[in-house]
């Protein structure tokens, strides 16, 4: 075989080499990085899954891919104003950390309540999704309202319909700046509502000082409701929710991205 077939030979099986590995690398979709903004409602773990862990698990499923992969850059105790703040969360874990991202799933409102009013909640999220969409060309904001903060007594008293005035009013913002931009919207708040009319009482963890004072550590569930009954209503009084909550919370989320994208998730720039 003389030196010329030889380096023909070698070409074409290079050429081919090289169509199998493109082809290889165009098949299956491309992974969908999918960011969790918030505070401890959405940091926390419950039952050893967070929110990102159960999206993801739950948008795999839905979808028929494992190419969604959840990050989670929430901070327990933040506002917007904290979490956007120069050197801070942001910028540490997500801004020039994450290569990229598709969707940005944004959920605040219960520490803002106590920082600042609704009108500046409202520019304060307004701006964060302009950064986030100048940081991350392409990207689909998603807005979330937040968790009731009115404890069990309270709704039982007044009903699960009546309005919180400081939540409803800061949630009716988030609901507006979704409506004004075209962004999908995820209503926590209404979920809830719709849980309590259902009779589901059980989405929070049980209050926390209670707890480690009688079982030296967080309960999470109805376990020990009967042994707690001479607290009343003061061993429901926290805000974050429990296993069924964040569950509650996950399908929510999950359902809301279907109906808005039922042919795949969206990828930035594609």
């Amino acid at each position: 075989m003389s030196w010329r077939i030889i380096i023909a030979v070698l070409c074409i099986l290079g050429g081919l080499a090289l169509w199998a590995f493109e082809e290889k690398e165009d098949e299956g979709d491309p992974m969908i990085h999918i960011v969790h903004f918030g505070d401890s409602i959405t940091n926390a773990a419950r039952g050893g899954e967070t929110i990102d862990t159960l999206t993801q698990a739950k948008l795999r499923e839905v979808y028929g891919t494992e190419n969604i992969f959840c990050h989670n850059v929430s901070q327990g105790g933040s506002t917007i104003a904290k979490l956007m703040r120069k050197g801070s969360t942001y910028d540490t874990k997500c801004a020039g950390v994450i290569a990229h991202a598709d969707l940005a799933i944004i959920q605040f409102g219960i520490n803002d309540e106590d920082a600042y009013g609704p009108a500046e909640f409202k520019a304060r999220q307004a701006a964060m999704c302009d950064r986030i969409e100048a940081d991350f060309p392409g990207v689909k904001i998603v807005l979330c309202t937040s968790m009731k903060v009115k404890t069990r007594d309270w709704w039982a008293a007044h009903g699960p319909d009546a309005e919180e005035p400081i939540s409803e009013n800061f949630y009716s913002q988030t609901r507006q700046l979704a409506k004004e931009r075209g962004y999908v919207l995820v209503d926590v708040y209404q979920k809830l509502v719709d849980e309590m009319n259902a009779g589901n009482w059980d989405m929070y963890i049980r209050n926390q000082e209670l707890s480690r004072k009688h079982y030296r550590k967080v309960i999470v569930d109805d376990s020990k409701d009967a042994e707690r009954i001479e607290d009343g209503a003061q061993w429901f009084r926290d805000v974050h929710p429990n296993a069924r909550g964040l569950m509650l919370i996950a399908d929510l989320e999950v359902a809301t991205l279907k109906a808005a994208y039922p042919n795949g998730l969206p990828h930035a720039g594609k």
